[in-house]
């Protein structure tokens, strides 16, 4: 899926949060700004108090903004639960699902599995490409995703039965975080980067 790295949402502190929540509402980075210049400095200073102008403030303000902002990129529950009921037709069709290499395999109740993966070593564990060639045994599958354990990727893992998405995942490995937005909704039509 469309699943980039950032900071995770969790381990931030309940006002980056409401701070966030207001820039990612809005559209707009500018607001966060304003609600972080009036917090206090994390670490008082004596020399921002001597200097009288702020400066660590400033500096302050712009790194908790910064961290902020790349703290409101995470995976949003109701991107990947929207999935579910849509038939197997619309992943078929999604642009940008249709950027990514997907690994296809059937678990042992007959639920076809489909692993889009979004990273750059995707091609040293995927066994010259034959993964991507069709569907693979779940022993190849076990194997596709133990090697990628130690590479920077995203899987936006489908579960599909009788045709029609059971329930979604999005899994990051090698230490990447994941994230959703609107675009990798159903249905999304428009032009998209990918990170």
């Amino acid at each position: 899926m469309g699943f980039r790295s950032k900071s995770p949402w969790w381990i931030l502190p309940k006002w980056e949060k409401i701070v966030c929540a207001v820039a990612t509402a809005s559209g707009q980075r500018r607001r966060a700004r304003q609600g972080l210049r009036r917090l206090p400095p994390l670490i008082p200073s004596s020399r921002t108090e001597e200097r009288g102008d702020g400066g660590m403030f400033r500096t302050y303000s712009a790194l908790l903004l910064f961290l902020t902002v790349a703290g409101c990129a995470t995976v949003h529950q109701e991107d990947l639960d929207v999935w579910v009921g849509h038939p197997v037709l619309d992943l078929d069709k999604h642009p940008i699902l249709l950027t990514f290499p997907v690994v296809r395999t059937t678990a042992a109740d007959g639920t076809e599995i489909r692993d889009y993966v979004n990273g750059r070593s995707v091609a040293q564990c995927s066994g010259g490409g034959s993964v991507f060639a069709g569907q693979v045994s779940m022993a190849t599958y076990s194997g596709f995703t133990n090697c990628m354990q130690q590479f920077a990727a995203c899987h936006g893992i489908f579960y599909i039965k009788n045709g029609v998405i059971d329930h979604v995942s999005a899994i990051g490995t090698g230490g990447l975080r994941c994230y959703t937005d609107a675009s990798m909704r159903p249905g999304f039509s428009g032009s998209a980067n990918v990170r």
